[in-house]
């Protein structure tokens, strides 16, 4: 996994000098990837687990299918933000970000004649997008103490950009939750009353 990015302090530039009130502006740019393996060890392999009885006998039994192509997850990220401080006492930061999602790990459903409900893989494409906004102003400023006020306001839209195989949508278990494609992920599909 890899990352690259870039600052430009603005306020160090010679058109700022004009504005004091400006005590800080920086305009930072970033791109790269990232790995999500937040999934059980072992999930690759097919493991045995003791308890299963028949015919009165205990024994063994394959207690989650194998996958050996699974892999990491990988997030693409592109993130613009611009961050300035005014007055020495109001701080604003905005920030856009887009991250693509590759190799997403899911739970995805079996045929019942594997003896198997659902099995992880690397199974779909997502996009997040989306913009945060911060904000901060100190109150009070002394030198033994500041009181600062924060707020902050978020927008994220995600979307599914591809399913394993050549599946469009399917739903998770009996709960409604439904992952389709050019749909967010995990809305809940209900009947309607």
């Amino acid at each position: 996994f890899w990352s690259i990015g870039g600052m430009w302090n603005i306020k160090q530039e010679e058109f700022m000098f004009a504005m004091p009130e400006v005590n800080d502006m920086r305009l930072k740019v970033s791109y790269g990837t990232t790995g999500n393996s937040s999934i059980d060890n072992y999930l690759a392999l097919g493991l045995i687990s003791s308890g299963a009885v028949y015919d009165e006998i205990n024994g063994t039994v394959i207690g989650n299918p194998a996958n050996p192509d699974l892999t990491w997850e990988v997030v693409k990220s592109f993130n613009l933000g611009l961050s300035t401080r005014l007055h020495n006492r109001m701080n604003f930061e905005i920030e856009y970000y887009n991250r693509i999602t590759d190799n997403m790990l899911m739970s995805i459903p079996y045929s019942a004649t594997t003896g198997y409900s659902s099995g992880w893989g690397n199974v779909g494409k997502m996009r997040n997008r989306g913009v945060d906004f911060q904000f901060s102003y100190d109150l009070f400023q002394s030198d033994r103490a500041v009181w600062t006020v924060y707020g902050n306001v978020s927008y994220n839209k995600s979307k599914i950009l591809e399913l394993y195989g050549s599946t469009t949508e399917y739903t998770v278990g009996n709960i409604g939750v439904v992952h389709a494609v050019d749909h967010r992920f995990g809305e809940f599909k209900m009947v309607e009353f």
